[in-house]
């Protein structure tokens, strides 16, 4: 839009714009059209991208498999055109041959010729390109090489929007042209049946998802179901923990038990991997943990063992990150040892003592010895464990950015229990405004009163 202007045939004395006024009205107006233009255009998108938002799904009443269907689509190209027979070659993955999927008209017995070479079959490469190829008298046009013996034959390509299916193959017994109406007609059945057999790989596409969504779901219920969550029934000591895993499966873990002998053995295992990898690389490991604590007497000893059974059990591609520790209840002492990225802290009204050294993960080298600490806890002492995940979000939410800044932090909330230490962490990595966390995280707390 512009504006002519019309100043010198103007009327004297009648009242008229300022021009600049007038500059910027239209200005004003182009920006609109412009925004109203930008609008329609993302409908336009919008609305066609929601239209692949409908389920493809095989519907109950479907009696009709889909090589009738194929069957079909070819009788009405022949029909449709007056020929005598029609066929579908479809290119194998590594397209380099061509395999008749589907027949009209010819000896049923053609389904088992071998497939054809793409490379020289030059009527298929050029429909491949996206061109129709016509040919009235093949007796004249033997380079072209139709796949079965006939007068005149016409060939299209079966092709979705990106990927090139195969071609399409209409024969007839006498040398005849096909218009532009009859190839075109041969193309719309093309194209039905490129969309019949990209319908057919959705909905398996379909199938398969959903059958593996299910087993996710299963393998997650199972997963959480072994997270503990009734502390153990043990009067000198107040335990509590927590796991989230940022998918439907994780490679985190806490766990507790009360060995045969009476000490109370806690851990939390890490396992950085893609999610499935992960979830079963924390199942692997807490059954280590769980097999080697009962007749292992010291931590040390069961992380250097466990680190020995990832080595040798598997291909050697496994790391996990594991705090792993066990207190004599009447004594009260405890045993700590750690591999890989994970934090334990042990701090009372008065201390604060980081308890284990960053050292390689177990399943890295079957020759790391991993050594331990020992200390008597006090009435009052807080033994805090937690995975490398927890030390993330909380250096994300500005809550801490170590482990001796965090601690300080809860003791001067004065905290009474473990489950309020966990539930204070948990408010603090804001986990319910974050519904999709980036990281596995766990901890674990055990109070000493």
């Amino acid at each position: 839009m512009a504006i002519d202007d019309l100043s010198a045939d103007w009327p004297a004395g009648k009242p008229a714009a300022h021009r600049q006024r007038c500059d910027e009205m239209l200005a004003g107006i182009n920006r609109l059209l412009e925004q109203l233009t930008l609008v329609r255009e993302t409908l336009w998108r919008r609305e066609a991208e929601l239209a692949t938002g409908v389920p493809v799904v095989a519907h109950a009443s479907e009696s009709q498999h889909l090589a009738g269907r194929l069957e079909a689509s070819l009788r009405a190209a022949c029909d449709g055109v007056g020929a005598r027979a029609a066929a579908l070659y479809v290119l194998d993955d590594a397209t380099r041959h061509l395999k008749l999927r589907s027949c009209w008209g010819l000896p049923a017995d053609r389904l088992l010729a071998p497939p054809r070479q793409l490379q020289g079959a030059l009527a298929d490469l050029e429909a491949l390109l996206g061109h129709a190829i016509v040919l009235e008298d093949t007796s004249l046009t033997p380079q072209w090489e139709a796949p079965e013996s006939a007068s005149a034959a016409v060939c299209v390509p079966v092709s979705s929007a990106t990927t090139p299916l195969g071609t399409l193959w209409v024969f007839d017994d006498h040398a005849r042209d096909f218009s532009s109406q009859e190839t075109n007609l041969v193309e719309i059945v093309a194209g039905r049946i490129a969309a019949e057999l990209e319908r057919e790989a959705a909905v398996a596409r379909g199938a398969r998802s959903g059958n593996l969504e299910r087993e996710v779901e299963q393998a997650a219920s199972w997963q959480q179901s072994r997270l503990l969550k009734i502390p153990p029934m043990i009067d000198e000591f107040d335990v509590a923990g927590w796991t989230r895993s940022a998918g439907p499966i994780g490679g985190d873990f806490h766990h507790w038990s009360v060995l045969s002998d009476g000490r109370l053995a806690l851990g939390v295992g890490d396992v950085q991997a893609p999610m499935i990898e992960s979830g079963l690389g924390a199942a692997t490991l807490a059954t280590l943990v769980e097999t080697h604590a009962e007749y292992l007497p010291s931590a040390g000893q069961l992380l250097t063992r466990v680190g020995e059974s990832l080595w040798t059990g598997g291909a050697g591609d496994l790391f996990a990150s594991l705090a792993y520790a066990t207190i004599d209840v009447v004594p009260r002492k405890l045993q700590i040892a750690g591999a890989g990225s994970v934090g334990a802290i042990l701090f009372g009204e008065r201390s604060i003592e980081p308890l284990i050294d960053e050292l390689p993960p177990l399943g890295g080298d079957p020759g790391t010895f991993y050594h331990q600490r020992e200390r008597t806890l006090a009435v009052g002492d807080w033994l805090l464990m937690m995975s490398e995940g927890v030390r993330m979000r909380l250096a994300e939410t500005g809550v801490a950015f170590d482990d001796l800044e965090l601690v300080r932090r809860v003791r001067r909330e004065q905290l009474r229990s473990a489950d309020s230490i966990v539930e204070r962490l948990i408010e603090w990595m804001a986990i319910d405004r974050d519904p999709s966390p980036r990281y596995d995280m766990s901890l674990l707390v055990v109070g000493s009163r």
